[in-house]
């Protein structure tokens, strides 16, 4: 993959110019959604954030699993009380 390094005046970010190898229909299809550099840079920011919100969500489901396991054992507890010290 080629890439070359340039300076978007229109944003004063960085971006490097990338070349990738599509099938025909892919072109046709990425050229009739209009300006295609601007649309490969949505697709890619939307990737990224559905791979950060899948984190976030499997890191909070880890969190969560923890926390409903230690109340559950105290929900058992009918009196409220805790474990004997023999136990």
């Amino acid at each position: 993959m080629a890439t070359k390094k340039k300076d978007s005046e229109e944003s004063g970010r960085k971006t490097q110019r990338i070349n990738v190898w599509l099938m025909p229909e892919q072109i046709e299809w990425l050229k009739g959604k209009g300006n295609v550099s601007e649309n490969v840079r949505a697709m890619i920011t939307e990737a990224i954030s559905l791979d950060r919100l899948k984190e976030s969500v499997r890191a909070g489901a880890g969190r969560a699993a923890k926390a409903s396991a230690q109340s559950r054992s105290q929900r058992s507890r009918k009196d409220g009380s805790t474990r004997s010290p023999g136990r």
